[in-house]
């Protein structure tokens, strides 16, 4: 009888543990139904209904008007106060079409004249796909390459205070 007490604790932890183990619901995550509903009703208890979100200010007007137009017992039987919805005025801006410009044309060497103003160079040929600059002592040096996809080709455009000094097109 001596070692009665450490029995009787063992065999109460197994019961705990066994009470416990049929209790729970793995499925559910949750203890089973006696006890689960009792903590599903607590959390809906404690959980507060949301406020439903006051209607715009325009549409609130809309309710008040009909309301004093009709009467309070026309307003409950037009087709309006039916309608859980109110009608809502959607307006959409209107996009004006994209117009693309024309593609400006590849230039080759033999287009660019020496001694071009860069403005002119650029007004005909647009902007280039890499552009260099520096400076030289007095001189500003600038080199535009411009570059075409189909056939693989590069025009080097050589400018000394925007001026045209060279152009060469090599294929690449």
């Amino acid at each position: 009888m001596r070692n009665a007490g450490p029995l009787i604790l063992i065999a109460l932890v197994i019961l705990a543990g066994t009470a416990v183990y049929l209790l729970w619901n793995p499925q559910r995550g949750q203890f089973g139904d006696l006890l689960g509903k009792a903590t599903n009703r607590a959390t809906a208890l404690a959980k507060k209904p949301e406020a439903a979100p006051e209607p715009p200010k325009e549409i609130a007007k809309n309710k008040k008007s009909a309301n004093k137009s009709t009467g309070e017992k026309g307003a409950r039987n037009s087709r309006e106060a039916a309608d859980p919805e109110e009608k809502k005025i959607v307006t959409a801006e209107v996009m004006p079409p994209i117009v693309l410009a024309p593609a400006l044309p590849f230039p080759s060497a033999s287009e660019i004249a020496i001694g071009m103003d860069r403005a002119k160079l650029l007004a005909q040929f647009g902007k280039p796909a890499m552009k260099t600059t520096a400076v030289d002592g007095d001189r500003l040096l600038e080199t535009f390459v411009y570059v075409h996809r189909d056939p693989n080709t590069a025009t080097f455009v050589l400018l000394q205070n925007a001026r045209v000094v060279s152009a060469h097109t090599t294929i690449y």
